[in-house]
């Protein structure tokens, strides 16, 4: 494991010594408080060995009135030069021993207020000092490194999966959501000879790298999912992937010969007028009918996925298109044509204010393929197309439209879910995650305006909010903005 992952037993464990050999009963007061820190040291300092000044006590709650004074222990040596004047509270740092890429210390400490003949003590802290990203930076998640990450950064991941390299100095986990949404410095990847390990597109193998462990495999797809949207300031990729031949045509075929409310419609997406070979493809499907977050993707046995050696994922975005992606992981293409995955969605009474002869209509676009040696394609859009079904059943609504509002859009701790027309009443709201996943359903007590809904357990990201009228259903888009 890394020092920093094995900190928390130290510091426990210097912490109960430090009491004792001290002989100092252990008593804790509210206004001291240490709080864990991460500190960025510049990468010029680092290769200068220049001594910087940190501050590890700006988010520390120290009310110095109450004590007649205060004191710092700092536990553990870092592996760098730490100086703490214990007369001013400074502390300075000089990196000795790292180089630039690869630098990461850390050290504890604890606060300790004296009033009255009794000593008080906050708990211990831990302080991480990671390198300030200036130069070869990875965004984590932006796999290739062309400034946002989004469904095509699933592809270089299966490309690569099961590589190794050269590890970052901090690996990131799960739940480090604010340094994940950070630039890090990153030494290039390079082969037993000093090559460069790179894609096909010029990016280095390091950018799929997401939490920094030094090995492509799943666990970086967590990365891609938790930074979607995000923008990566420092990217420098302006590839484009070169236009592929006409053998790869893709269309939709729409199993239904014609649908109603409450059917389940069903759809192959279907791949080449020839036998091809394909290692992953991305793509949006598009739809003239909201299905109320219920379409899913799947990529069933096929030629491209006879062995299970997939790995796949799928985001909605707006309530009419749903972005997917699947990619093989075992650096071997299929060579095939034929179907290579289903589209399914349950087709909801949405249709109100429609004519009777409304048709559903599919659309696939932007798809990027993985080709003959790992090569990206681009599929102009001559050929792709899409599939029709006449809808059954439809009438023109006599209703007025549900109005419904919700505030605040982006929520963080709560949105309300506000109705004031005294005509109108909503009947059932469904929170559904970006991929239709139902996560809660709220019924409103009977004469409410309105509907609280306790956001502060959500992640970060788009949410749908299903409001069921009695003039209709809005589909509303929530975003949450919980950065923890």
């Amino acid at each position: 494991m890394k020092k920093q992952q094995l900190l928390f037993w130290g510091q426990i464990l210097l912490f109960i010594f430090f009491q004792q050999v001290l002989g100092q009963s252990t008593s804790y007061a509210q206004n001291l408080m240490a709080q864990n820190d991460t500190i960025f040291i510049s990468s010029d300092a680092l290769q200068n060995q220049q001594t910087v000044p940190i501050s590890i006590f700006n988010n520390d709650q120290i009310d110095s009135l109450s004590f007649e004074f205060i004191d710092v222990t700092i536990f553990n040596t870092p592996i760098g030069y730490l100086y703490y004047d214990a007369c001013f509270c400074d502390i300075t740092y000089t990196n000795l021993f790292m180089p630039s890429g690869l630098f990461s210390d850390s050290f504890t400490y604890q606060i300790m207020g004296y009033a009255g003949g009794n000593y008080y003590y906050s708990s211990v802290a831990t302080v991480l000092l990671l390198e300030d990203c200036t130069n070869n930076c990875v965004f984590p998640g932006d796999t290739d490194n062309n400034g946002v990450v989004n469904i095509l950064d699933m592809l270089p991941i299966g490309l690569a999966n099961g590589t190794t390299g050269q590890p970052r100095a901090y690996t990131l986990l799960p739940y480090d959501t604010l340094l994940a949404q950070l630039p890090q410095t990153a030494l290039p990847w390079t082969d037993a000879l000093s090559m460069d390990m790179n894609f096909s597109n010029g990016v280095n193998y390091k950018y799929a790298d997401c939490n920094g462990d030094g090995i492509i495999n799943t666990t970086d797809t967590l990365f891609v999912v938790l930074n979607y949207g995000q923008i990566n300031p420092n990217a420098s990729n302006t590839f484009t992937p070169a236009l592929c031949s006409n053998e790869y045509e893709i269309h939709l075929d729409i199993l239904n010969t014609s649908v109603a409310i409450g059917d389940t419609i069903v759809a192959d997406i279907m791949l080449g007028n020839t036998s091809v070979d394909i290692y992953g493809m991305a793509f949006s499907i598009t739809h003239n009918v909201v299905d109320s977050g219920t379409m899913k993707v799947n990529f069933p046995n096929s030629f491209l996925n006879d062995d299970g050696q997939i790995m796949f994922m799928q985001r909605r975005n707006t309530p009419d298109a749903v972005e997917a992606v699947v990619t093989r992981t075992n650096q071997q293409t299929r060579f095939g044509q034929g179907k290579v995955g289903t589209i399914s969605f349950i087709m909801e009474d949405v249709l109100e204010g429609k004519t009777e002869s409304e048709m559903l209509q599919l659309t696939i676009e932007n798809v990027t393929l993985i080709g003959e040696n790992n090569t990206y394609l681009s599929v102009p859009d001559i050929l792709l197309n899409g599939d029709e079904a006449q809808i059954t059943g439809v009438k023109p609504s006599t209703k007025p439209k549900a109005n419904v509002s919700i505030y605040p859009n982006p929520a963080s701790n709560y949105c309300i879910v506000d109705w004031k027309n005294e005509q109108q009443l909503v009947q059932k709201i469904v929170l559904t995650d970006i991929n239709g996943k139902q996560l809660q359903t709220y019924l409103p007590q009977n004469n409410a305006q309105s509907v609280f809904i306790d956001t502060n357990n959500l992640s970060s990201g788009i949410y749908s909010l299903q409001i069921y009228t009695n003039k209709g259903l809005q589909i509303s888009q929530l975003m949450i903005t919980n950065f923890r």
